[in-house]
């Protein structure tokens, strides 16, 4: 049985949710954990629904996703039956190296229709590869939209319940899936649609920072048959610049910048010098007068709203 856990603040939400069901072609569960208080994160909510599913596999999405295969349900579970599986989703990375953010925004393995609730953005189908070969490809990180598992394996994993809010759950199952030798999965037979773009916020970075430290002895990490692992680690370094414009952009203060550069770039075995760290400042500097057009603008459209 597949247990179906949602972690909602919207009732509303959930029952469109339920449409879905019609399509799912297996004996489930649905297991709502109603956050309308906000009194969960969504690693407690997560944790909470496990350990009340009955299920041998265990489904973590999102309550504005909708599922366009038929039989969706039954395709997750034989793809659950792969040796070794860890998580399998439908949008996911083959790397991560050790630096948080180092990477431009476009996934290289996804399986997605992206909209926009709102109806601002446009809705976009998200193949890639275009021409996928394999029903599945190996991968590191699965994005939260759907995260998928075998019951079995939270004998070995747990969602970080010290990591507070609704950012980085995803990075840090799936960096723990592949720490304990489980192997993650993107899988391109189960078509889905988000109705979020996301957002990517201060909070978003802060977590995504912790969950690096934390796992910095265990990083880099790559995909089975991964064969640019040279390259990506000769550019780590360009993300260092990469984390420095994010935090900018997301008005960190110029000390909390400064204190992060230094702890990514120690890791990398960079010096820390008068004049490395003058570079730092320079460029904190330069993000700042670069981006102020783009503050003062938002903040009048959020006076005249």
């Amino acid at each position: 049985m597949l247990s179906i856990i949602i972690c909602s603040r919207d009732k509303i939400a959930i029952s469109k949710f339920n449409e879905n069901l019609d399509l799912i072609g297996c004996e489930y569960e649905l297991i709502y954990i109603d956050n309308s208080d906000k009194s969960y994160s969504l690693n407690s909510a997560y944790n909470k629904g496990c350990i009340e599913s009955t299920g041998e596999y265990c489904c973590f999405v999102h309550e504005d996703v909708k599922f366009h295969t038929e039989n969706w349900g039954q395709k997750i579970i034989d793809h659950l039956q792969m040796p070794n599986v860890g998580f399998v989703g439908v949008a996911g990375r083959d790397f991560i190296t050790r630096i948080p953010g180092s990477w431009d925004n476009r996934l290289k393995w996804i399986n997605l229709i992206q909209s926009d609730k709102t109806g601002k953005k446009r809705t976009k189908y998200k193949i890639r590869p275009i021409k996928a070969k394999t029903p599945r490809k190996p991968v590191v990180v699965l994005d939260g939209l759907l995260l998928c598992c075998k019951k079995e394996v939270f004998k070995n994993v747990k969602f970080d319940e010290t990591l507070e809010g609704f950012h980085g759950y995803d990075f840090d199952i799936c960096i723990q899936s592949m720490v304990q030798g489980y192997k993650n999965y993107v899988i391109y037979d189960v078509l889905t649609e988000h109705f979020s773009l996301g957002n990517p916020n201060a909070d978003y970075i802060k977590n995504l920072i912790r969950i690096f430290k934390k796992w910095q002895h265990h990083l880099p990490l790559f995909a089975e048959n991964f064969d640019k692992k040279n390259s990506v680690l000769a550019n780590e370094y360009k993300g260092l610049y990469r984390l420095l414009g994010k935090m900018v952009r997301r008005n960190f203060n110029s000390d909390e910048i400064m204190r992060e550069m230094f702890y990514f770039s120690k890791i990398l075995e960079k010096n820390d010098s008068y004049i490395y760290r003058l570079r730092f400042y320079i460029l904190i500097l330069i993000d700042k007068i670069l981006y102020l057009p783009v503050i003062v603008t938002k903040n009048i459209k959020k006076k005249f709203r």
